[in-house]
């Protein structure tokens, strides 16, 4: 499960130098101005919430650079948690005991 994703227009991406040669066919189907997401693993999907129609999944380092350099792809700072290599301390506090005593 992906856990973060960000809208862009579908001509935003097909910019990458890349895309044509290695996205997927069901790409056509869909117009420049459709909005599509960019997941947290650098995969583009049309539907995020049900992981359905794989448009790209090619991550080599120039995808890679694409994302973060043109269209400022990166992982929002209040979601640190979510980052790669993330540790527990830098997790949401969710599920973890209260550092403030209890008033009973």
């Amino acid at each position: 499960m992906r856990n973060y994703s960000k809208a862009y227009v579908l001509g935003d991406l097909r910019r990458f130098s890349g895309w044509s040669k290695s996205a997927a066919a069901e790409e056509r189907e869909y117009a420049d101005e459709d909005i599509v997401y960019l997941a947290d693993d650098l995969v583009v999907l049309a539907d995020p919430i049900r992981e359905e129609g794989m448009l790209f999944d090619q991550i080599t380092a120039e995808w890679r650079e694409f994302c973060a350099v043109v269209l400022g792809f990166a992982i929002p700072d209040d979601l640190t948690y979510l980052r790669p290599g993330a540790d527990d301390a830098s997790a949401p506090a969710e599920g973890r005991a209260s550092e403030e005593p209890q008033h009973g």
